[in-house]
């Protein structure tokens, strides 16, 4: 039978304990969440050179292509072609125009003299 008298009352999901638990359970939503900050960078890493090893800096890069040309030191005139992939030391990143670099000689496909084994020197 219907009772007139009877009120009603609504309730929102959200007012209800079960939402508040399964919210505590599962933490704030995707949208809310706060950043993590970023790691600090550090700088390279250096490694110790070896003495055979020739040193030279590097006057053109380009990172978008990977390679780039390192200037000969000793009076010598020319410059050598170097990849990335040749870097050994892990420091792609910090490789740029006006880094010192140490480097051993080798020879392409080609025939052609280019650096290999390149590393990273501090100055």
């Amino acid at each position: 039978m219907y009772n007139e008298s009877a009120t009603w009352t609504t309730y929102r999901a959200e007012d209800t304990e079960a939402h508040v638990e399964l919210m505590a359970s599962i933490g704030p939503s995707i949208g809310t969440s706060k950043r993590q900050p970023k790691p600090e960078r550090k700088g390279p890493e250096y490694q110790p050179v070896s003495p055979s090893k020739h040193v030279g800096k590097v006057r053109f890069f380009n990172p978008d292509k990977g390679f780039g040309f390192i200037g000969l030191n000793g009076g010598k005139p020319g410059k050598l072609f170097f990849h990335v992939a040749e870097i050994v030391d892990g420091n792609k990143a910090y490789i740029r125009e006006g880094v010192t670099v140490a480097y051993e000689e080798g020879v392409d496909r080609q025939g052609r003299t280019k650096a290999v084994a390149v590393q990273l020197v501090n100055v």
